[in-house]
């Protein structure tokens, strides 16, 4: 373990629910991921590949039912389409093991995404100076003219 002592009051024992994770045989991989809004047709497709990728890289996986095994369309955002993926294993959370896992499962991610040539979806942020706003759209840069503050919101 960390060797962290952890002091909890008897009121605090009452009010609320702890576990002790080093003594908990399974973990949990918990990803949100963005995608582009070209690859929404294609959503449902892109996350059954990285879930059947994950459960090929990853024996430790829980497939009984017991646990979460989702790799799901979540949300459509203005710059985005998320994808969550939860997933649980017969890893005690916070060991070497569990890190070792976490990042065959990034790892199971991106060969999915490169066989399906999908892109993540890079976020969408608005920088200001007096005078100018640039819009940066995944890297891109677009200077534009701002004469009122109502012009900040009504960018292209």
């Amino acid at each position: 373990g960390d060797s962290i002592s952890v002091q909890v009051s008897n009121n605090d024992l009452l009010r609320e629910r702890y576990a002790n994770l080093s003594r908990t045989p399974r973990s949990q991989v918990k990803l949100s991921l963005r995608f582009q809004h070209n690859d929404i047709d294609r959503i449902t497709e892109i996350c059954e590949e990285i879930k059947d990728e994950i459960i090929a890289s990853c024996p430790k996986i829980v497939k009984d039912g017991s646990r979460p095994l989702r790799v799901n369309w979540a949300d459509v955002g203005d710059d985005h389409v998320s994808v969550v993926i939860n997933t649980s294993y017969e890893i005690r959370p916070s060991s070497g093991a569990y890190w070792a896992n976490r990042e065959v499962v990034l790892l199971a991610v991106a060969r999915a995404m490169r066989r399906l040539d999908v892109k993540f979806a890079l976020p969408e942020r608005i920088l200001s100076k007096p005078g100018t706003v640039y819009k940066v759209e995944g890297g891109q840069d677009a200077e534009m003219d701002v004469e009122e503050e109502d012009d900040l919101y009504a960018l292209p």
